[in-house]
């Protein structure tokens, strides 16, 4: 079969190999993974009128790779139609295929307009449920596609040669999806509601589920509280005095002894820590950079945070020693490129990662050990105000565009504005209103001011021309460049003179990094 180059198809990494951590992955921001529909939660009926409604699919089949999101999930049922999108490279093969792939329309509380892209031939078998309504069809592909089962709707048929969407969201490798939606949601005027890819498919449900009817007849019978999986809602709260266990309410008796933040076990609050500290698991204020079991690292004089094997870990610059954190097959592998551009904010480190099940910017929380991702293609990410700048993801690894973020919200909510100008570099780390930015192979540090782009200077580097895996500056203007590959080193200089001052050796391999003065 041909490759639509929008994805991989040999090589690819699954979502769970080598990570446990990934399938913690909360895509949405909302504290929960975004696992696809599992056994457990079968299609409850849907009445005819329904106050609150979600908006569900699910492929029949497990895709190899693609991703599948929907924005804003809960609705009031109106007129007002809604664009759903359905992106594949071809109808699953083999023998006896056929090239179709049935789309299923289960009812629905809004009219449906329909948006369906393939890179090869397929068949669109539409089949709509009782109450499903069905507005107009848009078909996208770079080979002949066909709709049949929907003759009563329009269909506006951009094939062959369409240029249709990839199947991976925000981006496949090099190519940017959400160039696709911005178009297709121009062609329609409408904002694009969910968005599903898959590789290859045979056939895919999509329907509208109402909470109410959810909650009553499915999910929370005999439940008091907690949280339902089958439709993805809290069952209840408990009142003062009382907890959830499970599904039921207990009493508990609120206590916060030894704790000055956090819970108080009961539903209520033991304090806040104030802004340079966070809460720990064990209720106490830490300082914002407390990086557990690598305490012995982080009180050297310079250290940096960086990733290795694709866990986060600190690198001490006294001593070389590598020390990884979080969970053991935590896997933030897959980097745009190699990792060479990362960030740290409010005790969350933040980098971009682009591979199957894991797409975009990914915020990894020390302290909970949580990862969260926002949809933004990007090449590199660094922290600035407490906000953050990515580069956006181009062909040939070239940004020619940064994105600024307030705060990390605003990245899920794709809430940034673009900044009409590019790094100087791939590689590329922040001090004060100072960018500092690189090829992946140089002799000099291009220097900006921010937030407009103008150029400052070039630093020199004094015996230096070789691969640069990883880039920052700290407070006390110690420039650190990572030459692990191919030299073995980390090398460190005076950034105001870009004079050599000494390499460190690290005992294991590092990329990006983040450095710091130490305690």
């Amino acid at each position: 079969m041909r490759d639509d180059g929008r994805g991989v198809r040999d090589g690819d990494v699954d979502a769970d190999d080598d990570s446990g951590a990934d399938a913690d992955a909360d895509t949405d921001g909302d504290g929960d993974s975004d696992d696809v529909l599992g056994e457990a939660e079968a299609w409850p009926d849907a009445p005819p009128t329904c106050g609150w409604y979600e908006l569900r699919s699910q492929f029949d089949e497990p895709c190899e790779s693609g991703d599948s999101w929907v924005r804003d999930p809960f609705y009031e049922p109106g007129v007002e139609p809604v664009l759903r999108l359905v992106a594949v490279s071809g109808a699953t093969t083999g023998p006896g295929s056929s090239r179709v792939i049935t789309v299923r329309l289960r009812r629905s509380y809004r009219p449906v307009v329909l948006a369906l892209g393939s890179y090869e031939t397929v068949i669109w078998d539409v089949e709509r449920e009782e109450g499903a309504r069905l507005d107009h069809i848009y078909v996208y592909g770079y080979d002949p596609q066909l709709v049949t089962g929907a003759d009563d709707v329009p269909v506006t048929n951009h094939s062959p040669g369409g240029d249709n969407p990839g199947y991976c969201y925000p981006f496949c490798g090099d190519h940017d999806t959400r160039r696709d939606v911005a178009r297709i949601e121009a062609e329609t005027g409408l904002t694009l509601r969910s968005f599903d890819g898959c590789s290859e498919a045979i056939g895919i449900t999509l329907g509208d589920v109402c909470r109410e009817e959810c909650r009553t007849s499915v999910a929370c019978a005999g439940r008091e509280c907690g949280w339902s999986p089958d439709c993805r809602l809290e069952c209840g709260m408990c009142a003062p005095g009382a907890r959830c266990d499970g599904s039921a309410c207990v009493a508990c008796t609120p206590s916060c002894e030894r704790r000055e933040c956090g819970t108080d076990g009961c539903g209520g609050s033991c304090g806040s820590c104030t802004d340079d500290t966070l809460c720990d698991g064990t209720g106490a204020c830490v300082p914002t950079r407390t990086f557990p079991g690598c305490a012995d690292v982080a009180a050297e004089s310079h250290y940096c945070l960086t990733l290795s094997g694709g866990r986060p870990a600190l690198l001490g610059l006294d001593s070389g020693n590598v020390c990884p954190f979080g969970k053991p097959d935590l896997n933030l592998g897959g980097g745009t490129p190699e990792h060479c551009s990362i960030g740290w904010a409010d005790g969350s480190l933040f980098v971009c990662v682009d591979r199957p099940g894991l797409h975009g910017l990914v915020r990894y929380t020390v302290l909970t050990d949580t990862l969260a991702v926002a949809p933004v293609p990007c090449e590199g990410v660094v922290s600035w105000h407490g906000g953050l700048l990515s580069a956006e993801y181009m062909s040939w690894h070239s940004p020619d565009a940064l994105d600024h973020f307030a705060t990390f919200d605003d990245a899920l909510d794709g809430a940034g504005e673009t900044w009409p100008w590019g790094t100087r570099g791939t590689r590329m780390t922040v001090r004060g209103d100072l960018l500092y930015s690189a090829w992946h192979s140089a002799s000099g540090i291009e220097v900006q001011a921010l937030p407009t782009g103008e150029a400052v200077r070039t630093i020199r580097l004094e015996g230096y021309d070789t691969w640069i895996l990883g880039l920052s500056v700290a407070d006390d203007g110690l420039l650190v460049l990572n030459a692990f590959w191919p030299e073995g080193r980390v090398a460190v200089f005076d950034e105001a003179t870009g004079a050599w001052l000494y390499d460190v050796h690290p005992t294991a391999g590092v990329g990006a990094l983040q450095c710091f003065v130490g305690s």
